[in-house]
């Protein structure tokens, strides 16, 4: 606890919490705010237990004041991977689950999204269709007798991009495994931990997809919404392969869409319900571009595997 009080960090990540018992959770939050306790600040304490889709009792029950202040989201990573990685489900799926799991573990919970971490396949290579399953059952062999190489292709970096629109335009403290934000390649540990690579050793994809999660970050740091706003649909795509939504805090208004589909769309978009008067002029941070809103909505044109990130122009 004193590593706490002389470095000034804002947080711990408690690793494997499922094997640990329950006294060591409630003993280290009671030290930190007995240490702490003339902090304003709250001390973010994160959980990593290893869970599948359906595990939300097992996160939930180690979520509390007297415990963690939220976990890494497992579930959502395995809908999220599913969806706008693999392509084998559709928006509709994606959809149905974030509406039931914003706002899942309480109030009090600020959980953490992520696309990789050091436990599961790059996200990648789940985007460019080398990994077997999306559990990845294999990846540690294959990182060693095949393991995936950097796509030469651009749809799979379009698949990541998509995902990492998503992932960073929803509530909660998003987590970026080094190297996920340029799109690198890799299999099961210890293929998921390869050399990082910087500037000139980046393709022109990576080089684009990480200008778009600079650009997504820069929207996440000015828009409160993106952060611990309220999530609304506006539109789901009876195919199931765009979904546009909106993200509202007191004072803030971001619009997210999300063409998962290959071909360009065009696509009217209601605003009636977010109270918006005709003639803002909405600007697509994560693309470039502008709309304005007219009779009540907007019209939108996407092309295939494209997301928009809306915000009011200065």
């Amino acid at each position: 606890l004193g590593l706490v009080e002389e470095t000034d960090i804002d947080g711990f990540r408690l690793d494997a919490v499922k094997h640990m018992i329950d006294d060591f959770g409630l003993s280290l939050r009671g030290r930190l705010e007995e240490r702490l306790r003339f902090s304003a600040q709250r001390f973010y304490l994160v959980g990593e237990t290893f869970t599948g889709e359906g595990e939300f009792d097992l996160l939930s029950h180690y979520i509390g004041p007297e415990q963690l202040d939220g976990q890494f989201d497992f579930p959502l990573y395995w809908q999220v991977t599913a969806t706008l990685l693999r392509e084998e489900r559709d928006l509709r799926a994606l959809e149905g689950m974030v509406k039931a799991n914003d706002g899942r573990y309480g109030d009090f919970a600020i959980m953490s999204n992520f696309l990789g971490n050091q436990d599961v396949c790059r996200a990648l290579s789940h985007a460019n269709g080398d990994l077997g399953d999306l559990w990845c059952n294999g990846g540690q062999d294959q990182g060693w007798d095949d393991p995936p190489s950097l796509p030469a292709a651009q749809g799979p970096f379009q698949r990541l991009r998509l995902a990492w629109t998503f992932l960073l335009t929803s509530p909660g403290i998003p987590l970026i495994y080094y190297g996920d934000e340029i799109g690198m390649e890799g299999a099961g540990d210890p293929d998921n931990r390869r050399f990082m690579r910087f500037g000139d050793a980046l393709s022109p994809e990576q080089q684009a997809t990480l200008a778009h999660v600079q650009a997504l970050a820069a929207v996440r740091h000015a828009h409160p919404a993106t952060r611990r706003g309220e999530r609304l649909t506006l539109y789901l795509a009876g195919d199931g392969l765009y979904w546009a939504y909106a993200l509202h805090a007191p004072g803030d208004l971001v619009i997210v869409a999300l063409n998962r589909g290959e071909l360009r769309r065009s696509q009217r978009l209601d605003l009636a319900g977010l109270h918006l008067a005709d003639g803002p002029v909405l600007t697509n941070a994560a693309g470039g571009g502008e709309v304005m809103v007219e009779a009540g909505g907007i019209t939108l044109d996407l092309e295939g595997r494209q997301s928009a990130v809306l915000v009011e122009a200065p």
